[in-house]
């Protein structure tokens, strides 16, 4: 591959208006585009560099065929085409977004913008629409080559409806000389995200190999993460970029760019372009758009971090097997086999999916020092007698004011197992909670991985040994999130203890375990 030193297409994502759960909360009070400060924006982007202008449409705009899609923030039409002239002769690009996922509505739906006719299913009549629709834009905006059509985040399709969605909106736009840029949703490995992820991998085999893939994640640049995008490049698929606003995650991900050929970037700020926000899109385009648009140095290699507070978390423990495990077995998990060619999106199988809960247990986050109370992770007076030592009792039995209960996901899962706290006691804002799994080895083993991933934080024993802390900042679970190498397991039944703090909303946390070559060993 040539020594390439710049990205080509160094594109921004503008919102006439968006869907997502923190702007629907605020659709009520949304106050129309800002047109003057949308210009501003445009300037300072051709200043810095930039050559595309995505504009994504969505409700925001008033449209002459569908009257029925007028909001009260929706502006003239002529105002997108005044930003796109704008953007034009500032040597940018236009293309137009609308998105037609289907999510989980309505907080979340980046389809419902379409609404009334965002519910019927993909039949010839919601296509129609959608086509006349993408037809009024393309006559007012003039798109030169491409049309953006989403599809992040599509929950509610089948895997099948998903890849027919995609070749029905690609085949219209190539009768339309366009060329068809959507999400890919596949280096997002949360535990909301299966479902999607599974959607898009269909997609890349499924669907037309001109499609241009745009791979998301706003975090540090992870090994699994690189891989994938080697990946797609070695299926033959253009594929861009669009790695966030922090420049020094937009800096990893742009080495891994240039290294694999990706032709693109793309960046954004999920805000309502309003006087409100000027100052913060200026400030962004000044501070990490350079960052977009500069060339490099030659023969950069990608910086994948190791470790990080955004990044994988990666630690390596000292340990001995330690004893037997005397405590009944309550949460039996029996490991296998190593899975010798693990497919990207693992199978739940291979994670430990037994275990006794015990929780919630409120805490008082003022009694706790640190920006997000991380100092609650080291008290252990939540539990007597010590939580490396703690002994899990038959389901329904009480301690400490509370009672335990068995968890095992729901049988018929088709992705990863997540221990969804949740999904057990409700919503529990500022809470800990223990889990105790048994894990059962035919051999001593050394050498070994545990990955975890945790909402929000966590600190895991094994056999007694503290083997993991991880209290850094609030978060999602994701697969494989934090990395501890070098475990031990005897023969025999081992005892794993989690304690897992919650701050706000979501919470649990995802386990599995690998051998000494890293393949995820499946468990039943």
């Amino acid at each position: 591959m040539a020594d390439r030193r710049s990205i080509d297409v160094r594109a921004y994502l503008i919102h006439i208006t968006h869907y997502d759960p923190a702007w629907f909360d605020r659709k009520e009070q949304e106050r129309p585009f800002d047109l003057k400060v949308g210009l501003e924006v445009v300037k300072a982007l051709g200043e810095a560099g930039f050559n595309m202008l995505i504009i994504d449409l969505a409700d925001g705009v008033a449209y002459g065929g569908f009257p029925e899609l007028k909001r009260h923030y929706s502006v003239p039409m002529s105002a997108v085409q005044t930003l796109a002239g704008a953007a034009r002769d500032a040597g940018m690009e236009v293309v137009p977004k609308l998105n037609f996922s289907k999510s989980a509505a309505p907080r979340h739906d980046h389809n419902y913008w379409f609404r009334p006719h965002h519910e019927p299913p993909d039949d010839a009549t919601y296509r129609a629409r959608a086509f006349e629709l993408i037809d009024e834009v393309r006559e007012a905006l003039q798109p030169e080559k491409r049309f953006f059509i989403g599809m992040d985040e599509d929950f509610l399709r089948t895997p099948e409806q998903y890849v027919a969605a995609v070749n029905a909106l690609h085949a219209g736009l190539a009768e339309r000389g366009l060329q068809t840029v959507m999400w890919n949703d596949t280096v997002h490995l949360s535990a909301g995200m299966f479902a999607c992820v599974e959607k898009t991998l269909a997609a890349e085999d499924e669907c037309p190999g001109d499609i241009t893939h745009v791979v998301w994640d706003y975090t540090p640049l992870k090994p699994r993460a690189a891989q994938r995008v080697r990946d797609l490049r070695a299926k033959g698929l253009e594929t861009w970029i669009a790695p966030g606003r922090r420049a020094e995650d937009v800096d990893q991900w742009k080495r891994l760019a240039l290294q694999t050929g990706c032709r693109g970037m793309v960046m954004t700020a999920w805000s309502p372009v309003s006087e409100q926000n000027r100052r913060r899109f200026l400030q962004l385009i000044d501070e990490v758009g350079s960052v977009y648009s500069r060339p490099e140095a030659s023969g950069l290699e990608p910086a994948v971090r190791g470790a990080g507070k955004r990044g994988v978390h990666v630690s390596r423990v000292q340990m001995t097997p330690g004893p037997a495990v005397e405590d009944q077995i309550l949460a039996p998990n029996r490991l296998g086999k190593p899975l010798q060619e693990p497919p990207y999106l693992l199978p739940p199988d291979v994670y430990l999916r037994t275990w006794m809960l015990l929780a919630p247990m409120p805490f008082e986050r003022e009694q706790y020092a640190g920006e997000e109370h991380q100092a609650v992770i080291d008290d252990a007076g939540f539990v007597e007698g010590g939580e490396a030592d703690l002994v899990a009792g038959e389901p329904g039995t009480d301690a400490f004011g509370l009672t335990w209960r068995p968890f095992m996901p729901p049988a018929g899962c088709r992705f990863p197992q997540t221990i969804d706290l949740v999904s057990v006691y409700g919503r529990a804002d500022y809470a800990v909670g223990y889990a105790i799994a048994h894990v059962y080895s035919d051999l001593d083993l050394a050498g070994y991985t545990l990955y975890m991933g945790g909402d929000d934080y966590l600190k895991v024993w094994l056999n007694g040994q503290l083997i993991h802390t991880w209290a850094e900042r609030s978060r999602s679970i994701i697969q494989d999130d934090d990395q501890i190498d070098g475990i031990c397991l005897r023969k025999g039944w081992n005892k794993l203890v989690v304690k897992c703090v919650n701050l706000k909303g979501t919470w649990g946390f995802i386990a599995r375990i690998a051998d000494e070559q890293d393949r995820p060993l499946l468990t039943e």
